[in-house]
């Protein structure tokens, strides 16, 4: 018998006894359960998830068996589409538990990733189209661009052989958008700086159209709050990013989350019976953006995003203190660094930080040339390919957008349009 196996009837048992003796006060001991998930989860590896508490449903994207049928079994996160959790059910004690690691646009030369847990009435279905990846190799000491175009800034540079990962191009092919392995930074390269490019089996891609990795970019929604225990966490996820000076940027249900770096954040995500989606803060900052408009939240505050219908924009809601009720009914003992549930923020503070909230919140919407100057991108010195001449849009890489508000230099914000094609937008409400 696998420890994992064992690790998990202990549990079963626990959660029996625990059910029929506490049933009064509150149906499942939680903790216990993300507790043995966690441990279950422990062999969890980069662009993994992990199955952690009964009942967890996956869905890939070529419709290939995958084995992820009992707690502990991992899949990898680019063959999945979706992932669908169940609900509490008192009398069994079951409620899905997932785990996922993701490096998102992280530097990989780092250890920690992402972590995403889910947990409860969940379903989550990947938005970054997964498009076809090509491996290929520079030709000389090159240049990554923000666009496709010379004069656009330096995102990163390769060397001669240096291998980059193209995930699609022009129509016209002189262009192509690369990340680099080594950096897992996003830009564009002049076609004819990397060898022996395949074009037929590469997307064309809109060059202004963020690039997002697997499950970086998705679709959520989550059960209404149906358990009437204070001890009971809402069905959502909880997303927390480690320390570093790279950003995270997730795009969820048409608005891009911007976890900023520092101390790094943490924030638990729910939808609303309505469809609406609040993001709550409980470490660091978040910045949670549109095409039009975006808020900074601060821990133990809350941002409403109210879903686009019809023709009708996505709308942002100004932070709000979130309640204590709120705030500690967050699963924090599952994550990997330890926090300490915050305070309500105060209105003050909210106002604080968003101070441009009151000004037009446009994005730069330059009209886009593309350019044939390939000179100009290669690098005749080799030392260049340190990465000195990177500017500091890095922390801002595979946004093609500048960010609404004042700080542009922190890339408070990806207002970007939605990534990959359109989506039926009215998602139906559990």
């Amino acid at each position: 018998m696998k420890l994992r196996d064992l690790i998990y009837m202990i549990f079963v048992v626990q959660l029996t006894i625990i059910v029929s003796a506490q049933a009064t006060e509150c149906p499942v001991d939680f903790d216990s359960a993300l507790i043995t998930a966690n441990g279950i989860c422990l062999g969890t590896g980069r662009n993994q998830v992990c199955y952690g508490n009964n009942d967890v449903n996956l869905m890939s994207y070529d419709e290939a068996s995958i084995d992820f049928n009992a707690p502990g079994d991992l899949a990898d996160i680019n063959k999945i589409r979706t992932l669908s959790l169940s609900a509490l059910d008192v009398e069994s004690g079951q409620w899905g538990i997932a785990i996922m690691r993701l490096l998102a646009n992280l530097d990989p030369s780092q250890s920690e990733d992402v972590t995403v847990v889910l947990y409860g009435d969940v379903e989550i279905e990947d938005a970054s189209n997964n498009p076809a990846v090509q491996i290929v190799t520079a030709t000389t000491y090159s240049n990554l661009r923000r666009l496709p175009n010379s004069s656009t800034p330096v995102m990163d540079s390769v060397a001669p052989d240096d291998i980059v990962h193209i995930t699609g191009r022009l129509q016209d092919n002189s262009w192509v958008r690369v990340v680099n392995p080594q950096t897992n930074i996003v830009g564009w390269m002049a076609s004819s700086l990397l060898n022996n490019i395949d074009f037929d089996t590469l997307d064309i891609v809109d060059a202004r159209e963020p690039y997002f990795a697997p499950m970086q970019a998705f679709y959520f929604q989550s059960g209404a709050d149906s358990v009437d225990c204070a001890d009971v966490p809402r069905d959502g996820i909880i997303v927390q990013t480690p320390e570093g000076l790279r950003r995270v940027t997730l795009w969820v249900n048409e608005v891009t989350i911007d976890f900023l770096p520092g101390i790094g954040a943490t924030a638990s995500i729910q939808t609303e019976a309505d469809g609406a989606m609040s993001i709550n803060v409980l470490e660091g900052s978040v910045f949670v953006g549109s095409d039009t408009e975006g808020y900074l939240a601060v821990a133990g505050s809350s941002v409403k995003v109210h879903q686009s219908h019809d023709d009708t924009p996505v709308s942002i809601t100004m932070p709000i203190p979130t309640s204590a009720d709120v705030i500690n009914r967050n699963p924090i003992n599952i994550l990997d660094r330890e926090i300490e549930l915050p305070q309500s923020a105060t209105v003050a503070e909210i106002a604080i930080v968003n101070d441009f909230a009151d000004e037009p919140l446009t994005t730069v919407d330059e009209p886009l040339t593309i350019d044939d100057n390939v000179d100009s991108d290669i690098v005749t010195d080799s030392s260049s390919n340190s990465n000195s001449n990177v500017t500091s849009d890095n922390e801002c890489s595979g946004n093609s957008c500048n960010a609404p508000g004042k700080n542009k230099d922190d890339c408070p914000g990806n207002s970007c349009n939605a990534p990959g094609k359109n989506k039926d937008k009215n998602k139906k409400n559990k």
